[in-house]
């Protein structure tokens, strides 16, 4: 069954065959191509299957490939509760409230923050080194590629040997998505010409080795075809075992010491596979040695194919073409990826179309290759990382970077891919009661703007801008309410979201803290990793009720009403949670119109700051919309001073400032922070940089895209809310739209051309486009056009 019938299986297939039309366009969109090796691993092309991840650069003679494993942190779990917590807590919120930030924040780096303040790294798992007999002789038609539509990697390039004759040599790779192996293929068409005793007679000889260094423990011999790395990572951390195996057509392979060696053989396919003891995981040897048997028995052409068939299953869902539907030259250009990008910095627009649209492909790459079938979420920098002292130990930051992370997750069908991220946040909540305890002697749970692959729920960092924030449990307790609003599932709904929000919320019961107007108030708290010129000239930090604390309460008091009224649970519990979130302060404005970002009008320290945490009620909340156009200009004139003043200067935060633009319904704002996120926030891989590389950017920039494409988050499905002038014609197909909808939709000349709405069950669904509404009854599996406009 191909996609298009499988997402319309009762489809007129007259009316949607001009939708297949997109594969054959897209798919020359789904190219990254460079002409030259990576000359570090965040330049190196990334592959991975949620559990597994590599980097390849590419190499001629020495090609390293590094590998990760997504469990292998450093160290185990940890407690790092403050034991002086609970009793400095009232008397840092009193100097707030009398206005001596400076001297809350003195109380609050001792007595607040982890013991220790900071969280173990997420490290590399090896690197597999391919040693090649050296040829002789410069290469050449070098061609480094990666192949998003097949989530698999090339090599190629030729070499003239002595006598004048070219021989051509390849190497492929990928990470299975059916078997836990990364495998690689080696091939030629004629034999290097090297120093060897007696020259080789077949293209591929070499040897290959896993290493761990500096922190090697043991490694050797496995068997007869396989050599093995292991070890333990850390005091009480995580055991590991690694292996490669290498199966030759032809030539002489044997195991010598811990390396695999061949020579003369036709070509080569290693294996390579790696797994810890992560939470009881106790047969990862075994786990290893069966992932490589099996992916030996099966065969490297018909893993490729199975690995495959079950990626493009995911990928294939969405589809996007702007500008270049009925244009294959200009779809195919000949540049290499860093070329396009170099003109792109130097002011030639030409490819900003194909590069914006493969930007959009590789986010959703990513994330299926860092977050799918596997245990632990996607992390600041993925599921990829080559250093042992990663930049923020590589951890799971939830002030913004985590969240960003799963953003396109569901609006781009991949449901499946945020399961790790409700596990971790299930595992941290658990041990956030403790947390809640022992630190503020409140119910519930609590967690803070860090957290790693055990859920540690603690302040983490010695600063005074970033530890003491109480919202990571809430703000991620939203996710669960989106993933139920996409998918509509209510045992999801009732099992796993509802717990989560309802815990999140009870924190806050005992938390906050009333002003003699009966005002309720967060704090001490801060508004994320920004600060602020007290009224005596002093920065700080520390405040009572900044906004983002106020507005991520409001929107998960809202969603969590929205669950009990849909399961028809009507409790007590419920009804304090209620009465809470009434007593919270109004959004209030600065003297010249903007959204406060502290609860006293505060000059701010930078007003350039790459957070924008005082917008999240435009995104990824709900509250302002143009249905609050008070709030809806002040938040444009937000948005506004923080970009006059150097705002978005980070990837991340460029990617956030489109999604405030498409919000905003302005197209051309979203359009100029596209070009400035892949003209200077882009390395030559497309990764995004912060710098240095954090993946946030890339998915920010994914959903980005399908914001500017269609909004459902406001009560109603709109149609190109935020399409720029230069997007003059376009497709998408197989955008999620809240409700459990699938939409497919086609514009020409700037105005929509169709739409088609596919329903995963009946439902109603209103549909706005340029101020006109429809309401459209939709039947479960029965695509319906959105009528005339």
């Amino acid at each position: 069954m191909d996609v298009l019938s499988k997402h319309h299986p009762q489809s007129d297939r007259a009316a949607l065959e001009r939708y297949l039309k997109i594969s054959q366009d897209t798919a020359m969109r789904n190219i990254i191509e460079l002409d030259h090796p990576a000359g570090d691993w965040e330049k190196a092309l990334p592959l991975g299957n949620g559990r597994l991840g590599a980097m390849v650069f590419g190499q001629i003679d020495d090609e390293s490939i590094l590998l990760n494993e997504e469990t292998l942190f450093y160290g185990g779990p940890k407690d790092r509760g403050n034991p002086d917590a609970k009793g400095s807590v009232e008397r840092i919120r009193s100097l707030l409230w009398a206005g001596k930030p400076e001297e809350a924040a003195f109380y609050a780096k001792a007595a607040l923050t982890g013991t220790p303040r900071y969280l173990y790294p997420f490290q590399p798992a090896g690197i597999l080194r391919l040693f090649h007999y050296r040829p002789k002789g410069s290469p050449g038609a070098y061609r480094r590629v990666l192949d998003i539509d097949r989530a698999l990697a090339e090599l190629s390039f030729t070499v003239e040997g002595e006598d004048g004759a070219t021989g051509e040599f390849r190497r492929e790779y990928f990470t299975s998505l059916a078997v836990n192996v990364l495998a690689v293929k080696i091939s030629g068409t004629a034999p290097l010409i090297a120093p060897l005793t007696a020259p080789p007679t077949a293209p591929v000889s070499l040897i290959a080795n896993l290493n761990r260094r500096p922190f090697e423990e043991h490694s050797g011999r496995i068997d007869r075809a396989t050599v093995g790395l292991w070890g333990r990572c850390g005091p009480d951390g995580v055991d590991y075992f690694g292996a490669a195996r290498l199966i030759a057509q032809g030539g002489q392979a044997e195991v010598l010491g811990d390396a695999l060696t061949v020579r003369d053989a036709e070509s080569v396919v290693i294996y390579a596979s790696f797994q810890t003891s992560y939470r009881g995981n106790l047969q990862y040897r075994e786990g290893v040695l069966a992932s490589l048997d099996e992916a030996e028995k099966t065969g490297y052409e018909a893993l490729k194919e199975a690995h495959c068939a079950t990626y493009r299953e995911l990928y294939r869902r969405v589809e996007l073409s702007i500008n270049s539907t009925d244009d294959p030259e200009s779809a195919a250009p000949a540049e290499s990826t860093d070329a396009m990008l170099e003109k792109l910095q130097q002011g030639d627009d030409r490819y900003l179309d194909y590069l914006s649209v493969l930007e959009f492909n590789l986010g959703r790459y990513l994330l299926i290759s860092s977050s799918y079938n596997c245990r632990l979420p996607a992390n600041l920098q993925g599921l990829w990382n080559g250093t042992f002292t990663p930049p923020w130990e590589s951890v799971y930051t939830i002030n913004i970077n985590l969240e960003m992370n799963y953003w396109p997750a569901e609006v781009c069908g991949l449901s499946e891919c945020t399961a790790p991220l409700f596990d971790l946040v299930d595992l941290a909540a658990e041990r956030g009661r403790a947390s809640a305890r022992n630190l503020y002697g409140a119910g519930g749970f609590v967690l803070h703007h860090n957290t790693d692959a055990w859920g540690d729920p603690d302040p983490t960092g010695i600063g005074d801008s970033s530890p003491f924030w109480v919202m990571g449990g809430a703000w991620l307790a939203l996710h669960y309410f989106e993933h139920y609003r996409y998918t509509q599932d209510r045992d999801f709904l009732k099992n796993r979201a509802l717990p989560v929000m309802e815990g999140a919320l009870q924190f806050f019961l005992d938390y906050l803290t009333e002003d003699a107007a009966g005002t309720l108030h967060s704090g001490p708290s801060i508004s994320p990793e920004n600060t602020y010129i007290t009224p005596g000239g002093q920065r700080a930090a520390l405040c009572i009720s900044p906004a983002m604390d106020i507005q991520i309460l409001r929107e998960l008091g809202k969603s969590y009403q929205e669950a009990l009224q849909t399961l028809g649970l009507d409790h007590e519990t419920g009804r304090r949670i209620a009465a809470m979130i009434r007593r919270l302060p109004e959004t209030k404005l600065t003297k010249d119109g903007r959204i406060r970002e502290w609860l006293e009008d505060y000059d701010e320290a930078e007003p350039g700051h790459r957070h924008l945490s005082h917008l999240f009620a435009l995104h990824p909340g709900a509250q302002i919309t143009e249905e609050s156009p008070e709030l809806f200009a002040a938040a444009k004139k937000t948005l506004e001073y923080r970009l006059s003043h150097g705002g978005g200067h980070t990837g991340w935060s460029c990617a956030w400032v489109i999604l405030f633009h498409a919000r905003l319904k302005d197209g051309e704002g979203a359009y100029r922070y596209v070009r400035q996120l892949l003209s200077g926030k882009t390395s030559e891989n497309m990764l995004n940089v912060h710098p240095p590389f954090q993946i946030d950017g890339n998915f920010g920039f994914t959903a980005a895209v399908a914001e500017m494409l269609v909004q459902s988050h406001a009560g109603y499905c709109e149609l190109l809310p935020a399409l720029p002038s230069a997007w003059k014609k376009g497709r998408a197909r197989g955008l999620r739209v809240r409700g459990g909808v699938t939409l497919d939709m086609a514009w020409e000349g700037g105005k929509l051309a169709e739409a088609l709405f596919t329903a995963d069950q009946d439902t109603r669904l209103s549909v706005k486009y340029r101020g006109k509404t429809a309401v459209l009854e939709l039947k479960k599996g029965v695509p319906s056009p959105s009528g005339g406009w």
